[in-house]
Parts: structure tokens; sequence; C-alpha cells
């Protein structure tokens, strides 16, 4: 991968505020929502979520879920698991939120808030080159392939 693609890549995903989180039910319904999100230095992404939302009923019967962020023309698109963070990885999780967006501190500390670790099986980035779109492996872990 060239190193201006690996740039770009990281500068949306750090950079960016928003993605699309897209889970589906056992039966297959579909559903996406744009939230709020951070990430580690492993590119997991974190997030919160609330009881009462399809997302985590998704996400407690079936963990499968794809992310996709967006800037400009480029995007990132990822594929993997969600996970129902608890005890000191809830406080991590809260912590990195909160830092990304302090404007949010109310809604982060609302106590039937969760917290949430999408970790990534496989990345791929859509550049647009001015002429064609290219699309570049980051991540695919049943390969072993790492950027």
């Amino acid at each position: 991968m060239e190193q201006s693609t690996k740039i770009l890549f990281e500068d949306i995903l750090l950079n960016g505020k928003f993605c699309t989180l897209a889970t589906a039910s056992l039966n297959g319904k579909p559903e996406a929502a744009t939230i709020h999100y951070c990430v580690d230095k492993d590119y997991n992404i974190y997030f919160n979520s609330f009881p009462h939302y399809r997302k985590y009923q998704n996400i407690r019967s079936n963990p499968q879920a794809s992310i996709v962020i967006t800037q400009n023309l480029n995007t990132i698109q990822m594929d993997g698991d969600v996970t129902e963070l608890t005890g000191s990885s809830t406080k991590f999780a809260k912590q990195l939120l909160l830092k990304k967006f302090p404007e949010d501190a109310k809604y982060l500390s609302d106590s039937t808030g969760l917290f949430f670790k999408f970790n990534p099986a496989w990345i791929r980035i859509l550049v647009d080159n001015g002429v064609l779109f290219e699309h570049v492996m980051i991540m695919d872990k049943s390969s072993g392939n790492i950027a």
C-alpha cells in the first residue's frame, strides 16, 4: 500500500466524527444508523447506544456488523463483530468518546447508556484518484494482511 493511501486512510478514520453502522437481526432485517465514534491504535471502533434502540437488539442477537465512513469521495468500509463492553473496558471507551466529543458529556454519562467495541475483520478504502476509484485493502485478518 502506498504511504499516501495509508495517510489518507488514517486521516479519514481518526478525524471523522460520524460513521454509519449497519446491523441486522437474526432473520436478516437490516438497520443502519449514523453514530459518533472514536478509534484506538488497532483500528477498533468504539461507540455507545441505548437498550431501546434497534441496533442494540440486533447486536445482542447477531454481533456481525459493517461500518462505512465517507469523506468527500473517499470511503472506508469495514466488516467485523461488535462486543458490548463491561467493567474497565466501558470506562476506557467512555473516556475515548469524551475526549473526542466533550460536548456529549451529558449523553455519554446517561446511566442507561451502553458502550461497544467494533473489532474489524477486514478494512478497505475506496480512493478517488480523479479518474477511477481504487479499492485498497488495509486489513484482512482472515489472510493475515494488516497494513
